[in-house]
């Protein structure tokens, strides 16, 4: 990853962020708000981590529709450290919006072939798969208010 300019740039990790009180200009999560049981909590931590403007990019894939529900629940339940939780599109709007954000969504866009590995031990047809990358993959863009 290269910089453009001499602008400062942290990267960080954290399990909480109660350290982070209004530290950050940016952040991301990837495949992780379906882990998240408490939307709420979750938005209002974001929110206190991010300066004034501060922008929260997370992904979600709204599997309630696809048939490999159970199949993926039941993998991502065993093998996982947390349950997953089945969000609708709404809840995760309506968490973030009650916290003051300014809310908007896209569908994440493909710009090349998926690669497949069959069998798929998470979705049960090459259909569902699809579904998944064209029809429920989300991006949310989170604007955090001005101070």
């Amino acid at each position: 990853m290269e910089r453009e300019g001499a602008l400062p740039i942290d990267y960080a990790v954290a399990t909480t962020l109660a350290a982070h009180t209004g530290q950050f200009d940016l952040a991301v999560s990837s495949a992780v708000i379906y882990l998240i049981a408490d939307l709420a909590d979750h938005a209002r931590q974001i929110r206190q981590a991010l300066k004034g403007g501060g922008v929260y990019y997370a992904t979600y894939t709204d599997y309630r529709g696809n048939p490999s529900l159970a199949t993926l629940r039941a993998e991502i339940d065993r093998h996982g450290a947390l349950p997953m939780q089945l969000h609708s599109l709404d809840d995760i709007a309506l968490a973030f919006q009650e916290e003051g954000f300014s809310v908007s969504i896209r569908r994440l866009g493909l710009t090349d072939y998926i690669p497949l590995h069959l069998p798929d031990r998470f979705l049960q047809s090459v259909e569902d798969r699809l579904l998944y990358e064209y029809e429920q993959a989300y991006i949310f863009r989170f604007v955090a208010p001005s101070a």
